[in-house]
């Protein structure tokens, strides 16, 4: 609130009136912005004004897209809202921007893919691997690129022999196309070969060859044509068998020992030697024919007979309790069908749990009558009983147990031949497995046959298990293993594969991996982990690093590069150091800088990268090391590396190095001349010091003449003696002014006689307070 007074004040008998405001701010109600409180002498707020607001009286709106507030004096906005910016925040934050969030100059913190730049004006590079994947200042790929191409922009194609992608920076080859190889797929494999190295060994033969140049074909028979490049050994096509594959398996044999034993049936058929057909419904059935493992679609159970569709009611999603037709019953899924192994058919069957009325034909068992009787019960196998299936008559020869359903290789799998006991317990025969099947063994002490593991061709021996062939791809032996192909060649092979007798990768490594058996890591100073599989060497060092393995630093390089074997600094040195390899500090210079002994103190820019020597040196000093000072004589101080004085010489001073004095201009005067003059010189200033001295006496003694000589009379001795005065003085000058001819003269010749330096000092006073005062020195200066 402001309040006007009018205030009088008296000057003697006169009345002044003076007009006065003051400024009372009452419950802050004039100052509403105040974060504080208002000041009732000035009216203004007391600390800062809430937000939105500024001015003295914080009574100015701030700019609409201020964030929070603005200046208190100037109502600049100090942060804007998000998309907006410069002073007063009107400014609009570009779209590209992401999210539009920009600074107050208006530079978009990230950009939206693929845009980049201060205000994400520009594009990306189009084979950036990733949309937003480019930096966001310079426009580089910082995520790699697409495949097929490499370059800090992915400029640049990669090789059309590459296999699909190459190194970003480098452009070499990431794996080559089949029939190339070395480190950028620039070699030409020979003949049959699919991937070579740089001294043109095939490490992987084309489909259907084998041999260490590829030369050998592979058996015909082999699954895939594919065949191992060693021996050619390869895992047979379906119904082949043999070291060759030129063997045919039984019939309805996939794949046998021999033409008796057969380890997998086709599909649709089982037994020993796959002589049955599965149950119609079945698509595939177990070795013995009792079970389908896969059925016809739409139907499910051990047989195939079950149907989802034929169920009529269900209690649940699952949970049939009522068939649609007669012969069928409920099941868990849907109704199954009846036996029509029941006597009479099918529908003579109990329609909710599927048991046969009236048993079974001949030849079946069990209450569903879905079981048959073995085909080796003596008596051809239409008789046997039909609650249990035993054969009431026994086995026919090398058939086991009371159902006679179980050969050597049924009671115990893959077992060929049996040892038969009696069974006094339950009174049937039973047997133990004395011999195996091919491609198993019978451990001792073990019951059952076990396969030989990882054997090539899955031939072992049949009671040690030691494989007899070699192993298998992507197998070796371990020498303390007896012969056995346990050991799974590194998962760091390439492609897995190693010599199945010692484990050495045969392909290589992964990246990153080397030794014989890929188990130890490339060094880290590798470009991209790349090594040499058996040495370990990097293929190519890592910027900065140089050696076999990339472990030393190039340290002091300029640029930090240096070639890359011997480590020497190929483009020169950082300042301040020197050598081959920059290893050899000037800390010992002015500056840090110095010659190869470090002993200079003297120099101005950087020192020789090979020899030390400094290449600059500071303003009047010279040489190889700076050690050396250019001569006084030289225009301002200042001369080449080789000592010459670089801006001429001084004045009066001439020479290469400014070291010849010259010789003073000629008068006329011959020498002896000279010397005449000089000595005449020095009499006469003796006379003038002994004259002086007289002078000074006279005058000392005739003062009483001029304090007692009366006004307007003249003493004419006094004024004699002070004309004398005046001559004399006059006299000297002139003599000074011969005195410096002499010298110069003098010094100019440069006479061969040595003149006595002499100082004489001669101080006169005179009437007129003029004191003279004179300093000759015949060797330096007046």
């Amino acid at each position: 609130m402001k309040i006007t007074c009018l205030q009088v004040f008296l000057i003697g008998l006169t009345a002044v009136f003076v007009s006065i405001t003051y400024i009372h701010c009452e419950n802050n109600q004039d100052c509403l912005n105040c974060s504080d409180s208002c000041n009732n002498e000035t009216g203004y707020c007391n600390g800062s004004c809430t937000y939105g607001y500024y001015g003295s009286e914080c009574n100015s709106t701030c700019p609409q897209h201020c964030y929070i507030r603005c200046h208190r004096n100037t109502g600049e906005c100090t942060d804007c809202k998000t998309s907006y910016y410069g002073v007063n925040c009107t400014e609009t934050c570009s779209e590209r921007c992401h999210h539009k969030y920009c600074n107050q100059s208006g530079f978009c913190l990230s950009c939206e893919g693929p845009y980049y730049g201060d205000h994400c004006e520009k594009i990306c590079p189009s084979n950036c691997n990733e949309v937003n994947g480019c930096d966001r200042q310079t426009g580089e790929c910082i995520y790699g690129c697409n495949d097929g191409f490499w370059g800090n922009y992915c400029e640049n194609n990669c090789s059309d022999r590459c296999k699909s992608a190459c190194q970003r920076h480098y452009g070499t080859c990431w794996g080559c196309k089949p029939g190339f190889g070395g480190s950028n797929c620039q070699l030409n494999c020979i003949a049959h070969c699919d991937s070579c190295s740089r001294n043109d060994t095939c490490y992987e033969c084309s489909k259907g060859w084998f041999g260490n140049k590829c030369e050998l074909q592979c058996p015909v028979n082999c699954r895939n044509s594919i065949c191992s490049k060693f021996d050619g050994s390869c895992t047979c096509s379906k119904g082949w068998y043999g070291e060759n594959c030129n063997n045919t398996c039984i019939e309805n044999c996939d794949s046998c020992i021999d033409n008796t034993t057969c380890n997998v049936c086709s599909e649709g058929y089982y037994g020993q030697y796959c002589e049955s057909s599965c149950p119609s419904n079945c698509t595939k059935c177990n070795r013995s024919g009792e079970k389908c493992t896969r059925c016809n679609s739409g139907l499910f159970g051990d047989q195939c007979t079950c149907d989802v569709d034929q169920c009529s009611k269900r209690e649940s999603l699952s949970h049939c309790v009522e068939c649609k037709n007669s012969g069928w019953y409920p099941k868990i899924g849907g109704c199954c069908r009846c036996s029509d192994n029941c006597k009479g058919g099918h529908f003579k069957c109990d329609n909710t749990s599927g048991v046969c009325l009236d048993g079974c034909e001949s030849g079946y068992y069990g209450k569903h009558c879905i079981d048959k009787c073995s085909t080796h019960c003596i008596g051809n196998g239409t008789d046997c009983n039909s609650t249990t299936g035993v054969c009431p008559y026994g086995c026919e020869p090398d058939w086991y147990y009371s159902t006679c359903k179980y050969g050597c290789s049924l009671l115990t799998p893959h077992c060929s031949k049996c040892t038969q006991f009696k069974d006094n317990i339950n009174n049937f025969e039973v047997a133990g497995c004395d011999e195996c099947d091919g491609g198993f063994y019978k451990p001792v002490l073990d019951e059952f046959c076990a396969p030989c593991e990882n054997c090539l061709y899955d031939k072992c021996n049949g009671r040690t298990g030691r494989c007899l062939k070699g192993c298998k791809e992507g197998w070796y032996m371990d020498p303390y293993s007896l012969g056995k192909c346990d050991r799974k060649c590194d998962t760091n092979c390439f492609e897995g594969l190693c010599d199945p007798t010692n484990g050495t990768c045969i392909h290589g490594c992964k990246d990153g991996w080397t030794g014989d058996s890929c188990r130890f890591t490339c060094s880290s100073y590798c470009l991209n982990k790349a090594c040499d599989q058996f040495s370990g060497d990097c293929i190519t060092c890592k910027p900065g690093r140089y050696g076999n393995m990339c472990y030393d630093s190039c340290g002091y390089c300029l640029e930090g590069t240096c070639n890359q074997t011997t480590g020497i600094c190929e483009d020169g040195c950082n300042d301040g150091r020197f050598g081959e390899k920059c290893s050899q500090s000037c800390s010992q210079c002015m500056g840090g800088y110095c010659n190869r002994q470090g002993v200079s103190n003297n120099t101005l820019t950087s020192c020789d990268p090979v020899n030390g020597h400094c290449i600059n040196c500071l303003n009047g000093y010279y040489g190889k090391e700076c050690d050396q000072k250019c001569s006084e004589t030289c225009l301002e101080g200042d001369c080449k590396g080789n000592g010459v004085c670089s801006q001429g010489c001084k004045p009066e001073w001439k020479g290469t190095f400014c070291e010849v004095k010259e010789p003073a201009k000629q008068t006329g005067l011959s020498s002896g001349s000279v010397t005449g003059i000089a000595i005449g010189c020095v009499v006469a200033v003796i006379l003038i010091v002994i004259l002086a001295y007289f002078i000074y006496r006279q005058r000392s003694n005739e003062d009483n003449t001029f304090k007692t000589a009366k006004m307007g009379t003249l003493d004419m001795n006094a004024i004699q003696h002070a004309l004398d005065l005046q001559a004399v003085t006059k006299d000297i000058t002139e003599i000074q002014a011969n005195v410096q001819i002499a010298r110069n003269v003098y010094m100019a010749i440069n006479l061969s006689i040595i003149v006595p330096q002499t100082a004489v000092h001669v101080l006169i006073n005179n009437p007129v307070n003029a004191d003279l005062a004179v300093e000759m020195d015949f060797g330096g200066n007046i």
